[in-house]
């Protein structure tokens, strides 16, 4: 499962998808809040051996990066 994330106008369109993980947990729950520096999200990420952790992902200068 992957985690995405898109923008909608004020139209109701569809202006950005962009991948912010590619291997999520497909079970827990995820969340965002938006910050005045941007939104964050919170979701439980995948690795390739099924070691699951906490991550967190912040948009920031026009792309995701995750800590």
């Amino acid at each position: 499962m992957t985690l995405r994330a898109s923008w909608i106008d004020g139209n109701g369109k569809k202006t950005n998808d962009l991948e912010i993980d590619n291997r999520v947990c497909d079970c827990c729950q995820t969340d965002a809040v938006m910050t005045n520096s941007g939104p964050i999200v919170v979701y439980r990420d995948r690795s390739e051996t099924e070691i699951r952790d906490i991550s967190i992902a912040k948009f920031k200068n026009e792309k995701w990066s995750s800590h």
